[in-house]
């Protein structure tokens, strides 16, 4: 039960990050901080991760769900905020960094596997949008589109498959 309350809030959040990041082409940081804290909460409490840190499976050892989560959250937004200061310094500025800090957020929920997954789903579905956008004319070539759509997108799909 208490997966599915956690599926749900997760949910609400992506969801109301794409709805402003489609209209406003913004990722406000009051949401973020809002949502980074019960992402760790939900990640570590409801994993079991404050008990056991390293967990046994078959006599292996493996990361528990929380430290998986801190990991994919520092990893993502290494990645993620190294390209965007990258693309930055060319003077192509393509990622905003309210993209950057939502990717660490959304690695406090999922975890490795699963931003992985919900970021390569992300950039598929992000690039094809924008090349039938182009084809049809209605997006120039200089023109941006919200990225924090398409990875709330993909975290929604992760969470459900």
């Amino acid at each position: 039960m208490i997966d599915w309350v956690l599926v749900g809030v997760l949910l609400l959040v992506v969801g109301r990050i794409a709805y402003t990041d489609a209209r406003l082409h913004l990722i406000r940081n009051s949401t973020l901080v809002k949502a980074a804290p019960v992402a760790l909460g939900s990640s570590l409490l409801f994993s079991g991760a404050v008990r056991d840190v390293v967990v046994w499976d078959a006599g292996h050892p493996v990361l528990s769900q929380g430290l998986d989560a801190l990991i994919a959250a520092g990893v993502g937004l290494l990645l993620f905020g190294s390209l965007a200061l990258v693309l930055a310094r060319t003077g192509r500025q393509t990622v905003g960094m309210g993209d950057v800090k939502y990717v660490g957020v959304l690695g406090l929920w999922l975890g490795v596997a699963d931003l992985a997954y919900a970021f390569g789903l992300a950039v598929v579905a992000g690039g094809f949008a924008a090349l039938l956008l182009v084809l049809a004319r209605r997006l120039r070539q200089d023109e941006e589109i919200p990225f924090g759509s398409f990875l709330s997108a993909g975290a929604g799909l992760a969470v459900l498959t």
